[in-house]
């Protein structure tokens, strides 16, 4: 028996709620794979990259609570599909892991541990996380085994409830313990989740996971970015063109430009918005107005003043 199948074994013995397999498909007894997944999630507010890593090594192993907070990333709704509430867990594991993507001597648990260095591998649906700021790059490391060949294990990417992007790689079943880095990247994203899905067992995998890093790459573009606006009115005997910007991300900045070159510049709102004021036009000023926003979009707009 290798060391991988000892250590389940006992394992199985010390804690009932931790769902096990033996090496024999046809039974079930009382423990799982194990996944190594690192996420990285990179910051897009105001053009300054922010970092955050999760170790979970600042904790002391047990049970933890719905939701928690590590380094500046918050860990919720957790579901293991097997009904009720799911509970994080820190398990103490650098009797088991080693080597890339594991620092030693916690990572994360879902629902159950069992005491020391030896690490039971317990069962999760699926769990989110954030920072709780628009991110737009991630890469997680996961630790699986013993899970069930054909389900899949995602990182999803979401704005706004959205899935934006996502990667997903198949469980082999090969009775080892199996190691990948997710990664998501290239969109802007608020809340991210590692998802178990497949045919058997409601998609469950059988896990643990460390090393959880936010980070940014820089701003980048929603998409959404136009002008609202660019209206030149008569006011009190001078013309006042004024520019509205939306759909852009908070902490953007942006440069709104007329064709006889006039400009000005700010930064886009918490509510994804930025203005423009250019007083004392002169009577039948007319041309385009050009927005560039920090992240690469560009729009324009035609306005004629009185």
């Amino acid at each position: 028996m290798d060391r991988a199948a000892s250590m389940a074994m006992r394992t199985c013995g010390t804690h009932q709620s931790i769902t096990c397999k033996s090496l024999v498909t046809s039974q079930k007894r009382a423990c799982g794979w194990v996944v190594s997944v690192w996420l990285v999630v990179g910051s897009v507010c105001g053009g300054g990259a922010t970092a955050s890593t999760s170790t979970f090594d600042e904790f002391v192993e047990g049970a933890l609570d719905t939701s928690f907070t590590s380094g500046g990333v918050t860990f919720f709704d957790l579901d293991d599909r097997a009904g009720g509430t799911g509970i994080f867990t820190i398990e103490q594991a650098d009797g088991t892991l080693s080597g890339p993507g594991f620092s030693p001597p916690n990572a994360l648990g879902f629902g159950g541990w069992v005491p020391g260095p030896d690490a039971a591998f317990s069962q999760c649906g699926s769990f989110k996380f954030t920072t709780g700021s628009v991110q737009d790059y991630a890469s997680v490391e996961v630790f699986e085994w013993m899970s069930y060949a054909g389900n899949t294990i995602s990182l999803e990417a979401y704005r706004n409830g959205v899935m934006v992007n996502s990667m997903t790689v198949d469980i082999p079943g090969n009775f080892q313990i199996n190691h990948w880095s997710l990664t998501v990247s290239g969109v802007a994203f608020d809340t991210l989740r590692v998802n178990g899905a497949g045919p058997t067992d409601r998609g469950v995998f059988f896990g643990l996971v460390d090393n959880v890093l936010v980070s940014g790459s820089g701003v980048v573009c929603t998409g959404n970015e136009q002008i609202k606006k660019a209206r030149c009115e008569d006011r009190t005997g001078a013309n006042l063109l004024k520019v509205i910007l939306v759909g852009g991300l908070a902490g953007d900045t942006f440069t709104v430009r007329l064709t006889d070159g006039s400009s000005k510049s700010g930064l886009i709102n918490s509510r994804g918005k930025g203005k423009a004021k250019f007083t004392n036009r002169p009577a039948g000023d007319a041309g385009t107005v050009t927005a560039e926003w920090g992240c690469g979009a560009v729009d324009e707009r035609t306005y004629s003043c009185p």
